[in-house]
């Protein structure tokens, strides 16, 4: 295994500069740890609670990962209008729309489209901690 130089920084500098942002998504461990073994539908509407807070609706996003019996698929764009509800299977869902059709659709399948947009990072947050959980 080759390791990086020591004077190479471990975060690119356009990740720290997240940091150094006034709209700073404190993150995962800051949202969660708090609650300590919460059961996961309490987590859940932490997170429920953290992300009507935080995102500012409408806004744009990607599907990332394949969903059954949806009238979506991967890399279709998709409008995020609000969030709709909890889930112990799929988790956090919202109100989306595509074309005229607004459907629900789970957001641990979704990542913003907009890099930098205030939305992003709450989003994928959200997306990493749904997926190891």
């Amino acid at each position: 295994i080759r390791r990086p130089p020591r004077s190479t920084p471990l975060y690119s500098s356009a990740a720290s500069d997240v940091y150094k942002r006034q709209d700073y998504n404190p993150g995962i461990s800051d949202l969660l740890g708090p609650l300590g073994d919460a059961d996961e539908m309490t987590l859940l509407e932490a997170w429920e609670e953290h992300l009507e807070k935080v995102l500012h609706f409408p806004f744009l996003a990607r599907v990332e990962e394949k969903l059954h019996r949806s009238p979506v698929k991967v890399g279709d764009v998709i409008e995020i209008l609000s969030l709709a509800e909890r889930d112990g299977k799929y988790g956090v869902l919202g109100h989306v729309k595509q074309g005229r059709d607004i459907f629900t659709l789970p957001l641990c399948e979704l990542e913003a489209t907009d890099h930098s947009s205030v939305n992003y990072q709450p989003l994928n947050d959200y997306v990493v901690w749904f997926a190891n959980r």
